[in-house]
């Protein structure tokens, strides 16, 4: 009986040596592709945070621009640069040389921006950085890169609601209970004006430097005698000669003014000024400068002149306010039309 023996083949045995060998080749290759892959990732994230920060700048300054934009566009390109050079990109100050400026205007419906020096609304800022140096990109073949950015930013108009107040509360310079605010002889200069105003007007013998006459015990028609008043008919539907002899005599005002029991023009415009200054009083005042009425009239048509020159398409409302109980009127509904 025979036996049959198994026979084993085996391959060529590797010393521990060969496998340390095939171990540092491996290492080695690897290592080379984590350094090319850390390299590949600072300089796409540096190239990532220069992109931000222009982005940033740009919109910055296009933000600035916007808002000067009812200065002119040469305000706006002004401020613009201004805001530009205060945030850096990639450790830069950007300057002109990386900026393009564009007005025009924009359409919030289509949300397209057309270039037009017509009254623009809107600014369109594009900004460059080029050759911008990699840190690790020469091992790539590539040692610089170039970013950029563009935006557009719009100036909003706005819905103005101006009020103005006619009730005459306000009419400091023309009176004497405010000589304590701006000087006796600024509150003279200012009711000669409005006399001068309402057409100097001559009733009886009274002259516009007032002229004493009798005391706190002389009748009103003794007064209204001595200054030929007494055929003389009120010029206004407000007030009456009565009213104003009784004003010059009682008021605290008229009397630390020094022009106590002293009649004419001067005092008498101060009584217009403080007691008959409402439009159905005394009509007339609405041509004069009884302040601050014509400050507010000048203030609205200085300002409307404003919005018509810069075409800003702001809409604006007027409201009157003249009624002792509050209430105002509403001139003109929000409009476009400043005329």
């Amino acid at each position: 009986m025979h036996r049959e023996q198994a026979v084993v083949s085996r391959g060529p045995r590797h010393s521990p040596r060969s496998r340390r060998g095939n171990i540092l080749v491996l290492s080695a290759f690897l290592m080379i592709m984590m350094m090319a892959m850390v390299a590949f990732s600072v300089d796409v994230g540096y190239m990532a945070l220069t992109k931000t920060e222009i982005q940033t700048a740009t919109d910055a300054a296009a933000l600035a621009g916007a808002g000067e934009l009812v200065n002119g566009t040469a305000a706006a390109e002004t401020a613009a640069m201004t805001f530009l050079a205060a945030n850096k990109a990639g450790g830069h100050t950007l300057s002109e040389t990386n900026a393009t400026f564009e007005f025009g205007n924009w359409n919030n419906s289509t949300h397209v921006f057309t270039v037009s020096n017509d009254t623009p609304n809107a600014i369109h800022l594009t900004t460059s950085l080029m050759q911008q140096p990699l840190f690790f990109g020469k091992v790539l073949g590539r040692n610089t890169f170039n970013t950029g950015a563009d935006s557009i930013a719009t100036y909003q108009p706005r819905e103005i609601g101006l009020v103005l107040d006619y009730s005459g509360s306000m009419a400091y310079d023309s009176t004497f209970r405010n000589i304590s605010l701006i000087g006796q002889p600024a509150v003279e200069t200012n009711l000669q004006q409005i006399y001068t105003q309402l057409g100097s007007p001559t009733f009886g013998t009274l002259t516009y430097t007032p002229v004493a006459y009798g005391n706190g015990s002389t009748s009103n028609s003794s007064i209204k005698t001595r200054f030929g008043l007494t055929s003389v008919a009120y010029p206004y539907p407000g007030g009456s000669w009565d009213e104003y002899i009784d004003f010059v005599q009682t008021d605290s005002y008229n009397q630390a003014a020094g022009y106590r029991y002293r009649y004419g023009y001067r005092t008498w415009v101060n009584y217009l000024t403080s007691v008959r200054y409402g439009n159905s009083n005394t009509p007339a005042l609405a041509n004069c400068s009884e302040q601050p009425v014509t400050a507010l009239k000048d203030a609205v048509d200085v300002f409307l002149e404003f919005l018509n020159y810069n075409s800003t398409d702001d809409r604006v409302s007027l409201s009157i306010y003249s009624f002792t109980d509050g209430t105002a009127i509403l001139e003109e509904a929000l409009t476009h039309d400043y005329s």
